[in-house]
């Protein structure tokens, strides 16, 4: 039916035009067959029109009564909207349907964390730049360095990045200065000093696709390189002192939406992604042929399916024996591995009450040595401290609306709405 349109990247919105009309006509099962259909062609490769592919879906989800489908779908929605260009002027973009609906439900807390984004604000990517600073930048290109102390704002809007920023990094080098990185949403990568808030280099536009994430990875020779990620699966190593490409990795191709840094022995560091298909991949970037593993050891495919563990975000996670690396889903749920082997440490947190959602993840070690990891979800107010040597797990709830995390030393730096804001994660 659908496959009969002559361009497959045309199947997914004839899918979704099929499930809401099925859905306005009260055919409830044959609206969830051909959303089923619809948000496999979403998850499998994203597509021209995917975002209002996904709005159509939230409208069948609702017309069907499934309510937790219709939320999780909002999210993707979100997720999306935060990661593209809005549409053009005079067309209501995929955002509007999650707004109305949220309006409609009486969820003002949720609009009013949608509105900015939708208007093209708010914090969306966040980085710590050196110790007592950290960066935060959103949809308007503004990239600011903020004293993470006192909220106080040292630098910004640093001028230049002409497009919506989507990611961000802190890039220590090895003479000692610590660099920031931005990628936006039409490709454009940018890095200033952290210390004078100069561009270092100027931001400047690729075809790969708008930037998803963004590390650094120091390599045994003493180099330290940019990684950047995009949503056509282009993962390239990058010279910090001209951007220009130097490696890539990602042989597979596959749209990236998580990537991070994990040192390990021997002086490596392994770069760890997910894909927008939930699959995890780990690359070692000391090597020159992307397909040759090097030291990397991909996860246990039967650990992550018996756990029905569907990755989007990965973080590092360091401890006194070693760093590891941590997966999130969407439905709140944190897996630990250990990179060297590539099996679960530990039992893992488990998903809770409210914590479906677009995960952002953060671990860091408190002054007494205790490893803590940080998660939350997109427009929540909440957040999980857990400690994975013990288990135990405690909340924190706040007044803003979370987009992103970072960890800094004993707090975690919570981007919201807003701007930014510092979290103790020390017990008092």
């Amino acid at each position: 039916m659908a496959e009969s349109i002559r361009y497959p990247h045309n199947w997914g919105k004839a899918w979704a035009l099929l499930a809401k009309a099925a859905a306005d006509n009260g055919d409830t099962l044959d609206a969830l067959k051909f959303a089923d259909r619809a948000d496999a062609e979403a998850s499998s490769a994203g597509f021209d029109g995917t975002g209002g592919a996904l709005a159509l879906l939230v409208e069948v989800a609702d017309a069907t009564g499934d309510e937790v489908r219709a939320a999780l779908l909002a999210d993707r929605v979100e997720d999306f909207a935060r990661s593209h260009r809005p549409s053009p002027r005079g067309q209501p973009g995929p955002l509007a349907v999650v707004l109305i609906r949220e309006m409609l439900r009486g969820d003002l807390d949720r609009v009013d964390a949608l509105l900015p984004r939708a208007l093209g604000a708010g914090a969306g990517a966040y980085a710590g730049a050196r110790a007592e600073a950290g960066a935060g930048a959103g949809g308007r290109g503004e990239v600011c360095l903020w004293d993470v102390t006192d909220g106080r704002l040292v630098h910004g809007p640093l001028p230049g990045h002409p497009d919506g920023v989507l990611s961000m990094t802190a890039l220590p080098l090895p003479d000692g200065r610590v660099l920031l990185a931005s990628g936006g949403d039409t490709g454009t990568i940018g890095l200033w000093d952290a210390v004078t808030g100069r561009p270092v280099l100027e931001p400047a536009a690729n075809w790969l696709g708008e930037v998803t994430g963004m590390c650094g990875a120091p390599l045994p020779d003493g180099r330290t390189l940019l990684v950047t990620a995009t949503s056509r699966g282009a993962v390239r190593l990058r010279d910090p002192a001209t951007g220009e490409s130097v490696g890539r990795l990602n042989p597979s191709g596959r749209p990236i939406r998580s990537v991070t840094a994990v040192p390990v022995s021997g002086g490596h560091t392994l770069i760890a992604a997910v894909d927008t298909q939930g699959g995890v991949h780990v690359w070692d970037p000391a090597v020159d042929d992307p397909w040759d593993p090097g030291a990397a050891v991909q996860l246990k495919d039967r650990a992550l399916s018996d756990a029905g563990h569907r990755v989007a975000v990965v973080a590092a996670v360091p401890t006194a024996d070693g760093t590891l690396l941590a997966t999130g889903d969407d439905r709140g749920a944190v897996m630990v591995w250990d990179p060297a082997t590539g099996t679960p440490v530990g039992e893992g947190l488990p998903p809770a009450t409210g914590t479906a959602g677009l995960p952002v993840m953060a671990a860091t070690t408190l002054h007494d040595g205790r490893t803590v990891l940080v998660t939350g979800t997109r427009h929540g107010h909440g957040l999980r401290v857990w400690e994975p040597a013990t288990g135990a797990v405690r909340q924190i709830l706040l007044d803003v609306t979370i987009t992103c995390l970072a960890a800094a030393g004993p707090e975690v730096i919570v981007g919201h709405d807003h701007g930014v804001l510092g979290v103790p994660l020390a017990r008092r």
